[in-house]
């Protein structure tokens, strides 16, 4: 496997993500934190948000190129394979 640098315009990209995702997760975070004694609100959302941007970039930079399309044909495949049995 190797490893490609990524440009600045990709960690850009990458860091708006993630500040769009902890922005769009703070509401949903506060107001399960009001309605809702359970400790799971304010810190969890946006964790979890931010955790879930990072996984989906990190996966995107790992399939790319010719790597990407192999995979995805290879799991359509797989899908079509597996309704056609069941």
């Amino acid at each position: 496997m190797t490893f490609e640098t990524i440009g600045v315009d990709e960690l850009l990209r990458l860091l708006a993500s993630i500040a769009l995702s902890c922005v769009l997760a703070v509401p949903l975070g506060w107001e399960r934190k009001r309605h809702s004694h359970a400790d799971v609100g304010l810190r969890v959302f946006p964790l979890v948000a931010i955790g879930a941007c990072v996984y989906v970039f990190v996966g995107q930079q790992v399939l790319t190129g010719d790597r990407r399309n192999d995979r995805r044909g290879r799991v359509s495949a797989e899908r079509l394979g597996q309704s056609v049995r069941t």
